[in-house]
């Protein structure tokens, strides 16, 4: 099955197009020096390992509260049907 999609043209932006044109002209006579190669290891923990502690001890302790809240719901059951 085709479907086909009606475009209309409306102006946005600046209402009529520029009379400027961007260009790119890269300059190939700049360098720069390079650094000194040294080791590209993790030299401390970063943000991302504290945000994964903080969701494996959050995702624990819902996990845990469940667990018991479950408990005392079946509890509660139990010791009204008898």
């Amino acid at each position: 099955m085709f479907y086909s999609v009606i475009v209309e043209n409306k102006t946005y932006g600046l209402g009529s197009e520029t009379n400027f044109d961007f260009k790119y002209i890269p300059d190939f006579h700049t360098r720069t020096a390079q650094g000194e190669l040294g080791e590209t290891g993790l030299k401390e923990p970063g943000i991302e390992r504290q945000n994964l502690k903080v969701l494996v001890i959050a995702s624990t302790v819902v996990c845990i509260l469940s667990w018991y809240g479950i408990k005392m719901t079946l509890k509660v059951i139990e010791s009204m049907l008898r």
